[in-house]
Protein backbone atom coordinates (compact mmCIF):
# COMPACT_ATOMS: atom_id res chain seq x y z
CA UNK A 1 0.00 0.00 0.00
CA UNK A 2 2.86 2.36 1.02
CA UNK A 3 5.01 1.99 -2.51
CA UNK A 4 1.59 1.66 -4.10
CA UNK A 5 0.45 5.17 -2.64
CA UNK A 6 3.69 6.98 -3.32
CA UNK A 7 3.03 6.68 -6.90
CA UNK A 8 -0.59 7.92 -6.33
CA UNK A 9 0.96 10.78 -4.75
CA UNK A 10 3.66 12.28 -6.50
CA UNK A 11 1.38 12.13 -9.86
CA UNK A 12 -0.80 14.14 -8.15
CA UNK A 13 1.54 16.35 -6.41
CA UNK A 14 3.88 16.72 -8.98
CA UNK A 15 0.35 18.06 -11.76
CA UNK A 16 -0.62 20.11 -8.59
CA UNK A 17 2.82 22.13 -7.84
CA UNK A 18 3.44 22.71 -11.71
CA UNK A 19 -0.06 24.11 -11.87
CA UNK A 20 0.57 26.62 -8.61
CA UNK A 21 -1.76 24.76 -6.95
CA UNK A 22 -0.32 23.59 -3.49
CA UNK A 23 0.93 26.85 -0.46
CA UNK A 24 4.29 26.85 0.00
CA UNK A 25 5.26 26.62 3.38
CA UNK A 26 1.56 26.85 5.08
CA UNK A 27 1.61 28.66 8.79
CA UNK A 28 -0.53 25.06 9.58
CA UNK A 29 -1.66 22.33 8.51
CA UNK A 30 -5.50 20.42 9.42
CA UNK A 31 -6.23 16.82 8.62
CA UNK A 32 -9.82 16.44 7.93
CA UNK A 33 -10.99 12.79 8.70
CA UNK A 34 -12.59 10.38 10.67
CA UNK A 35 -11.96 6.63 12.24
CA UNK A 36 -9.78 4.65 9.68
CA UNK A 37 -8.91 7.99 7.75
CA UNK A 38 -7.74 10.26 10.08
CA UNK A 39 -5.52 7.57 11.59
CA UNK A 40 -3.30 7.71 8.70
CA UNK A 41 -2.82 12.19 10.26
CA UNK A 42 -2.11 10.82 13.62
CA UNK A 43 0.50 8.75 12.41
CA UNK A 44 2.48 11.49 10.50
CA UNK A 45 1.98 13.38 13.59
CA UNK A 46 3.49 10.92 15.70
CA UNK A 47 6.66 9.62 12.77
CA UNK A 48 7.28 13.03 12.19
CA UNK A 49 6.26 15.50 14.86
CA UNK A 50 10.11 16.93 16.21
CA UNK A 51 10.78 17.41 12.58
CA UNK A 52 7.33 19.84 11.99
CA UNK A 53 7.92 23.62 12.38
CA UNK A 54 4.27 24.50 11.99
CA UNK A 55 1.11 23.17 13.60
CA UNK A 56 -0.19 19.56 12.71
CA UNK A 57 -4.34 19.19 13.97
CA UNK A 58 -6.03 15.92 13.05
CA UNK A 59 -9.76 17.23 13.16
CA UNK A 60 -12.01 14.96 13.54
CA UNK A 61 -15.70 16.71 13.68
CA UNK A 62 -17.95 18.92 11.32
CA UNK A 63 -16.37 22.06 11.99
CA UNK A 64 -12.98 23.69 11.32
CA UNK A 65 -11.05 25.18 14.23
CA UNK A 66 -10.82 28.79 14.55
CA UNK A 67 -7.52 28.94 13.61
CA UNK A 68 -7.87 27.71 10.47
CA UNK A 69 -7.94 30.94 8.09
CA UNK A 70 -5.35 32.65 5.94
CA UNK A 71 -2.12 30.27 5.22
CA UNK A 72 -3.47 26.94 6.60
CA UNK A 73 -3.05 24.10 4.28
CA UNK A 74 -6.13 22.06 5.18
CA UNK A 75 -5.82 17.59 4.12
CA UNK A 76 -9.55 16.42 3.35
CA UNK A 77 -9.07 12.34 4.17
CA UNK A 78 -12.17 10.20 3.50
CA UNK A 79 -11.46 6.57 2.28
CA UNK A 80 -15.45 6.49 1.19
CA UNK A 81 -15.25 10.08 -0.21
CA UNK A 82 -18.80 10.27 1.66
CA UNK A 83 -17.75 10.63 5.39
CA UNK A 84 -20.20 13.49 6.01
CA UNK A 85 -17.78 15.38 8.95
CA UNK A 86 -15.42 15.55 6.14
CA UNK A 87 -17.64 17.12 3.84
CA UNK A 88 -18.57 19.50 6.26
CA UNK A 89 -15.43 20.68 6.66
CA UNK A 90 -14.28 20.94 3.23
CA UNK A 91 -17.20 23.31 2.60
CA UNK A 92 -15.97 25.39 5.41
CA UNK A 93 -12.91 25.35 4.01
CA UNK A 94 -14.18 26.30 0.42
CA UNK A 95 -15.93 29.46 2.26
CA UNK A 96 -12.88 30.49 4.09
CA UNK A 97 -10.95 30.47 0.63
CA UNK A 98 -8.15 27.93 1.80
CA UNK A 99 -5.98 25.42 0.01
CA UNK A 100 -7.39 21.68 -0.10
CA UNK A 101 -5.79 18.53 -1.15
CA UNK A 102 -8.17 15.76 -1.12
CA UNK A 103 -7.62 11.94 -0.43
CA UNK A 104 -10.26 9.65 -1.04
CA UNK A 105 -11.67 6.75 -3.51
CA UNK A 106 -13.77 8.73 -4.95
CA UNK A 107 -17.45 9.55 -3.71
CA UNK A 108 -18.70 13.68 -2.92
CA UNK A 109 -15.55 14.07 -1.61
CA UNK A 110 -13.98 13.54 -5.29
CA UNK A 111 -16.52 15.06 -6.70
CA UNK A 112 -16.87 18.19 -5.56
CA UNK A 113 -13.03 18.07 -5.75
CA UNK A 114 -13.15 18.08 -9.47
CA UNK A 115 -15.68 20.93 -9.22
CA UNK A 116 -13.67 23.02 -7.30
CA UNK A 117 -9.94 22.05 -9.15
CA UNK A 118 -8.67 20.52 -5.37
CA UNK A 119 -5.65 18.08 -6.19
CA UNK A 120 -7.24 14.12 -5.35
CA UNK A 121 -4.50 11.90 -4.63
CA UNK A 122 -6.68 8.83 -5.38
CA UNK A 123 -6.34 5.44 -2.95
CA UNK A 124 -7.22 1.75 -3.93
CA UNK A 125 -10.97 1.14 -3.12
CA UNK A 126 -12.33 -2.08 -1.88
CA UNK A 127 -10.77 -2.48 1.69
CA UNK A 128 -12.37 -1.38 5.28
CA UNK A 129 -10.83 2.26 5.90
CA UNK A 130 -8.36 0.42 8.67
CA UNK A 131 -7.09 -1.38 6.20
CA UNK A 132 -5.66 1.04 4.11
CA UNK A 133 -3.59 2.95 6.69
CA UNK A 134 -1.05 2.67 4.06
CA UNK A 135 -2.90 4.98 1.73
CA UNK A 136 -3.87 7.90 4.10
CA UNK A 137 -0.65 7.67 5.75
CA UNK A 138 1.96 7.73 2.70
CA UNK A 139 -0.06 10.76 0.93
CA UNK A 140 -0.45 13.23 4.43
CA UNK A 141 3.49 12.66 4.65
CA UNK A 142 3.93 13.46 1.09
CA UNK A 143 1.77 16.33 0.97
CA UNK A 144 4.02 17.94 3.79
CA UNK A 145 7.02 16.87 2.25
CA UNK A 146 5.72 18.49 -1.08
CA UNK A 147 4.61 21.89 0.79
CA UNK A 148 8.08 22.28 2.40
CA UNK A 149 7.15 21.06 5.97
CA UNK A 150 9.11 17.99 5.27
CA UNK A 151 12.59 16.92 3.96
CA UNK A 152 11.85 14.85 1.04
CA UNK A 153 9.83 11.87 2.03
CA UNK A 154 9.83 8.86 -0.54
CA UNK A 155 13.08 7.44 0.63
CA UNK A 156 12.21 7.04 4.24
CA UNK A 157 8.89 5.46 2.86
CA UNK A 158 10.26 3.33 1.10
CA UNK A 159 12.54 1.85 3.72
CA UNK A 160 9.51 1.63 5.66
CA UNK A 161 7.43 0.09 3.22
CA UNK A 162 10.44 -2.96 3.16
CA UNK A 163 10.39 -3.06 6.95
CA UNK A 164 6.62 -3.76 6.99
CA UNK A 165 7.36 -6.24 4.34
CA UNK A 166 9.75 -8.20 5.99
CA UNK A 167 7.94 -8.38 9.52
CA UNK A 168 4.45 -8.77 7.43
CA UNK A 169 6.30 -12.04 5.87
CA UNK A 170 8.12 -13.19 9.54
CA UNK A 171 4.19 -12.71 11.74
CA UNK A 172 1.28 -13.57 9.39
CA UNK A 173 -1.06 -16.44 10.04
CA UNK A 174 0.75 -19.07 8.80
CA UNK A 175 3.73 -18.95 10.72
CA UNK A 176 2.06 -19.94 14.29
CA UNK A 177 4.60 -21.88 15.90
CA UNK A 178 6.50 -20.49 18.83
CA UNK A 179 9.19 -18.05 17.39
CA UNK A 180 5.68 -15.58 16.20
CA UNK A 181 5.82 -13.03 19.10
CA UNK A 182 2.11 -11.91 17.60
CA UNK A 183 0.65 -15.12 18.21
CA UNK A 184 2.21 -15.64 21.95
CA UNK A 185 0.72 -12.24 22.56
CA UNK A 186 -2.46 -12.96 21.50
CA UNK A 187 -2.63 -16.31 23.33
CA UNK A 188 -2.09 -14.37 26.58
CA UNK A 189 -4.90 -11.63 25.62
CA UNK A 190 -7.18 -14.42 25.73
CA UNK A 191 -10.21 -14.14 28.33
CA UNK A 192 -8.76 -10.94 29.08
CA UNK A 193 -9.48 -7.20 28.92
CA UNK A 194 -6.35 -5.75 27.85
CA UNK A 195 -5.26 -2.16 28.76
CA UNK A 196 -3.43 -0.29 25.96
CA UNK A 197 -1.03 2.66 27.48
CA UNK A 198 2.19 4.39 25.66
CA UNK A 199 3.78 7.46 25.85
CA UNK A 200 2.36 10.85 24.39
CA UNK A 201 5.15 10.76 20.77
CA UNK A 202 3.39 6.89 20.62
CA UNK A 203 -0.06 7.67 21.13
CA UNK A 204 -1.14 7.20 17.30
CA UNK A 205 0.37 3.64 17.73
CA UNK A 206 -2.04 3.10 21.12
CA UNK A 207 -5.02 4.25 19.60
CA UNK A 208 -4.32 2.18 16.23
CA UNK A 209 -3.74 -1.05 18.26
CA UNK A 210 -6.56 -0.55 20.48
CA UNK A 211 -8.98 -0.06 17.00
CA UNK A 212 -7.39 -3.17 15.73
CA UNK A 213 -8.25 -5.44 18.70
CA UNK A 214 -11.87 -3.82 18.58
CA UNK A 215 -12.45 -3.92 15.16
CA UNK A 216 -10.72 -7.07 13.88
CA UNK A 217 -11.51 -9.23 17.29
CA UNK A 218 -14.15 -7.76 18.39
CA UNK A 219 -12.98 -7.43 22.00
CA UNK A 220 -13.43 -4.70 24.92
CA UNK A 221 -9.91 -2.76 25.34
Amino acid sequence: HIRESITFSERTLTSAQSAGRLPLRPRAVVICGMGGSAIGGDVVRSAFGPELSVPVLVSRGYDLPAFATEGTLIIASSYSGNTEETLSQVEEAVRRKLPIVAITTGGALARRAAELNIPVIEQRGGMQPRAALGYSFTPIAMVLSAVGLLPPSRDALEAAAAHLASLAARLQPQHLGGNNPMNALAGELTGRIPVVYCAADLEAAGLRWRGQIQENAKHMT
